[in-house]
């Protein structure tokens, strides 16, 4: 038998996949969310490893990942076309505001012959680096992942998230110290949480990882024999699986606090749509409806508990102040002046900040590197050319997790964490409607991640977590 055809984990390099993946997303953590080019390099070079080695090593993809991975790659290449240079009458017929944006923009195009797509092609280049790294990032971890690994991974994510709660709450109590106490990011600290320069995106980090945790929560709720009795149920929280389940509150109750404490209103708003998610979709039925019921207090719990500390009047002050919603319909209108403009083509992926330079009509008193809003940005960035191949495989995705989610397969525990993965994802989608998260290089491996956790296929030889 050939090492590609053994059951997952079999193969060599299976012991160092989940130190160097939790060594790679604290990393991007830690390191103010990757935004730098010194912490994004390593980041993407470590992600560029796994997937190699996935590749090399791992076994055969899980079932649908594979169309999943072939959009994904039809993405970079419609990418890819925005770079490729077309002479000014190809450019003038495809998208003719190119033409009028160029001639503006670059002092230097009238006397090209030649241009890409993309106004600006350094920014459309640096995407496209990304965007295929991420690709063979989830294509070799899809071939790495297993039942076990994943559960380690799962603990690795929580305590990191802990540590990442712990940093934005002692920061946030110092009254906006600089990050570390030291760095000052440009435009100050004010928006900063924790060792993120933007609440936003560490809260858009937060979700994510709480809606994988509140998937393990479950899984450890999860027993096989019934507890119908206060002793009986004194007892198993004293066992070993008990334990983990005081451990794994205290994670989540910390996350949500920080997530509160960040004052981050798409997410709170995003983390409540997991929470509701995790509530009404986690909770089997049978002989472990009791102890669900359990872990439902328990959420409401901390949930109250994060809210009260933080103070319900902030809260309620921060979701009543109009102004940032203002400031994003201004954006989104402007935004979709650009799509208007550059239907087909776009603009090139990741030249929002160029073209905002020429449609920003609000907001006059700063200008708005983004949309705020991704899914418009994809529209105006990529126009159809990108955006029908994404559409394809947002779809393809949805697909395979719902298979999985909908999966006879044995094995409860690990289902209870696919789940988790895929009301993370479904936290981040929510918050990308007000939001950029995903733009950050830690989110964006933490989200392809879950991605590669929700769409993996229990073998029969694992199909449950281990303890």
């Amino acid at each position: 038998m050939t090492q590609r055809n053994q059951p997952r984990g079999g193969f060599p390099l299976s012991g160092f996949t989940v130190p160097i993946l939790t060594a790679l997303l604290t990393w991007g953590a830690f390191a103010f969310a990757g935004v730098y080019s010194w912490a994004w390099q390593p980041l993407l070079a470590g992600a560029g490893l796994i997937g190699i080695s996935g590749l090399m090593f791992g076994r055969r993809h899980s079932k649908g990942v594979e169309l999943v991975l072939a959009l994904w790659a039809l993405c970079v290449i419609c990418i890819g076309v925005q770079l490729l240079p077309v002479s000014r009458s190809i450019l003038q017929a495809t998208s003719p505001a190119t033409m009028r944006l160029l001639s503006e923009y670059s002092l230097s195009f009238a006397a090209q012959t030649h241009h890409a797509v993309s106004v600006e092609p350094d920014l459309t280049t640096t995407t496209l680096i990304f965007v295929s790294v991420l690709l063979l990032f989830l294509a070799g971890l899809d071939r790495l992942l297993s039942s076990v690994l994943i559960e380690r991974l799962t603990k690795s994510i929580l305590v990191i998230g802990v540590l990442l709660a712990l940093v934005g709450i002692v920061q946030r109590a110092s009254l906006q110290s600089p990050i570390y106490g030291f760095w000052h990011p440009e435009g100050g600290t004010l928006n900063a949480f924790g060792p993120f320069i933007n609440r936003n995106h560490f809260a858009g980090w937060m979700v994510m990882s709480c809606g994988l945790g509140l998937g393990y929560f479950h899984a450890l709720l999860a027993e096989k024999q019934p507890v119908r009795t206060w002793h009986a149920r004194l007892v198993w929280l004293g066992s070993r699986d008990g334990a983990r389940v005081i451990m794994t509150t205290f994670a989540l109750g910390m996350m949500m606090l920080a997530t509160t404490w960040s004052i981050s209103r798409s997410g709170v708003a995003s983390l409540m749509v997991v929470i509701v998610g995790s509530m009404l979709f986690g909770r089997p039925t049978g002989s472990r409806s009791s102890r669900m019921r359990f872990g439902t207090a328990m959420i409401i719990s901390l949930v109250l508990f994060a809210a009260l500390w933080r103070g319900l009047d902030v809260l309620a002050d921060r979701f009543t102040t109009p102004d940032s919603l203002i400031t994003r319909l201004a954006a989104w209108q402007d935004t979709w002046s650009i799509i208007r403009d550059f239907p087909l083509t776009g603009t090139g992926m990741n030249t929002y900040t160029v073209a905002a330079l020429f449609y920003q009509r609000g907001n006059e008193d700063s200008h708005l590197a983004e949309a705020h809003n991704d899914y418009l940005q994809l529209l105006s960035d990529g126009g159809l050319l990108v955006t029908i191949p994404v559409l394809f495989t947002i779809i393809a995705v949805i697909r395979v997790v719902r298979t999985r989610w909908t999966s006879l397969t044995p094995g409860v525990r690990i289902r209870a964490v696919q789940r988790g993965a895929a009301l993370g994802l479904l936290g981040i989608a929510v918050q990308e409607m007000a939001e950029f998260s995903l733009q950050k290089p830690a989110n964006a491996l933490l989200f392809v991640t879950l991605l590669a956790i929700a769409m993996y296929e229990p073998g029969r030889s694992n199909s449950a977590l281990q303890a």
